[in-house]
């Protein structure tokens, strides 16, 4: 992408990629060896840069959390924290993945009152609510896609509960005991 040819006669442009491949601060020289017609010269430019890890996110309660029994109808949130780690932000942050019964509290990422935003650099919160409709046993995955400072990642995190039918009471012998 650099504008530079041999000979140079005007201003020109040259292309340096830093790709570090550790942490830490690094620094190098850059070296362009020419003749000015008379004799050889070098020009020079220091560079530094700092490496850092890359962001890593993880969803807090095991590899599936169990909402347990909840009768239908019923709503429950659970607030989830998700842990960040690396030398650079998370971005691009995006949570999905979720469906009735499960979803991001009031329905959308990161649920009210979850402190998480679309870039994160330190541990913060998802609401997701459970709210069975039906009876039996239902799952689903959290989804949180980020970018790590290098690629696209994506944290998960199953979970699951069960619809039943909330209990009713019964008092027997008809509707008048004498």
């Amino acid at each position: 992408g650099g504008t530079c040819s041999t000979p140079i006669s005007a201003n020109c442009t040259i292309i340096v990629t830093y790709a570090p491949v550790a942490n830490g601060n690094l620094s190098d020289t850059i070296l362009l060896d020419y003749n000015d017609g008379a004799a050889a010269q070098q020009a020079t430019r220091g560079v530094t840069g700092t490496g850092a890890a890359p962001a890593s996110l993880l969803i807090s309660d095991g590899a599936t959390y169990d909402y347990t029994t909840k009768a239908t109808g019923s709503s429950t949130d659970k607030s989830f924290t998700i842990t960040y780690s690396g030398g650079v932000a998370a971005t691009s942050l995006v949570g999905s993945g979720l469906a009735a019964p499960f979803t991001f509290k009031d329905g959308t990422y990161p649920g009210t009152g979850g402190t998480c935003g679309a870039s994160i650099s330190a541990n913060c919160t998802i609401i997701v609510t459970y709210s069975p409709a039906a009876n039996g046993n239902l799952s689903d995955t959290i989804l949180l896609d980020y970018n790590d400072g290098v690629t696209a990642q994506q944290a998960t995190r199953g979970v699951t509960g069960t619809g039943a039918t909330a209990a009713s009471l019964l008092i027997s012998d008809g509707a008048t005991y004498d």
